[in-house]
């Protein structure tokens, strides 16, 4: 298997996925480099998983200690939020999230110099990691983080449907509709923190990517979902995404499109 190195950090390396051709050019294969699942391959965007061999594994450890990376350090993520949350609208990029400071605000996305930054939350709103996301498209995590919920700030109404989406971008454009919503920070991840974050809601609609993955990604959540709440799922045919339907067309026909059963 040969790979396509983007980024690489003391824990773990991201490279261009082989399986699948992903359209925005995204490092979607994560590879372990330490500890119990050292050498372990998992794709974020079609799923594919396995173990590197080892030939791979020594170049990518030989590249990791000629950078010389340390063992992260305890990072105060609820404090590093509040450092970039305020930059959003001085930075001068809008893409990938051409939408209202308000919205911006409401999602605690920043940008620190080089990449916009999008928290990640428990259940309880506690901010457990952050991604930073560049121009160019990629994205990682910052270190000693993990993966959670794009939650908005402010309270979610249980009796009116709750939107999930795929990413900040797509989360971003619901809440320029003025409808309420969360993201997950991929097709496929943390599923059953989203099961338990949606338990009381009555209906949920899912607002998956147009493609296998995350058409798949979105028909898991919903298995998932217990059957006692209405749950549907909607894609933006023929756009690859919600954003980009956002993008082509006035905001008051995004809107329709979501209200639409």
């Amino acid at each position: 298997m040969k790979l396509k190195l983007r980024y690489l950090n003391s824990k773990r390396a991201f490279c261009y996925c082989p399986f699948h051709a992903s359209k925005k050019g995204n490092a979607d294969l994560e590879i372990c480099l330490s500890g119990k699942w050292q050498g372990k391959y998992y794709c974020h965007g079609c799923g594919q998983s396995g173990y590197v061999t080892m030939d791979v594994l020594n170049k990518l450890l030989k590249k990791q200690k000629k950078l010389g990376f340390k063992e992260p350090t305890a990072v105060d993520f609820n404090s590093l939020v509040e450092q970039y949350c305020d930059t959003y609208d001085r930075h001068g990029i809008k893409e990938p999230f051409d939408v209202s400071c308000i919205v911006g605000s409401i999602l605690d996305i920043g940008w620190d110099g080089s990449a916009w930054t999008i928290p990640f939350r428990n259940n309880d709103r506690e901010v457990v990691g952050i991604q930073r996301r560049f121009p160019d498209g990629f994205k990682c995590m910052v270190e000693g983080g993990s993966l959670g919920i794009i939650i908005p700030g402010g309270v979610l109404d249980h009796s009116i449907p709750l939107y999930i989406t795929e990413g900040a971008s797509d989360l971003a454009v619901v809440l320029e509709c003025e409808l309420q919503g969360i993201g997950r920070p991929n097709c496929n991840a943390i599923e059953d923190q989203i099961v338990e974050f949606c338990e009381p809601f009555k209906e949920i609609i899912v607002v998956a990517d147009n493609d296998a993955p995350g058409l798949n990604g979105a028909m898991s959540l919903v298995n998932a979902i217990p059957l006692a709440t209405k749950v549907i799922i909607k894609t933006p045919k023929p756009y690859d995404d919600l954003y980009s339907m956002y993008q082509d067309v006035e905001l008051k026909e995004t809107k329709k499109w979501l209200l639409k059963n």
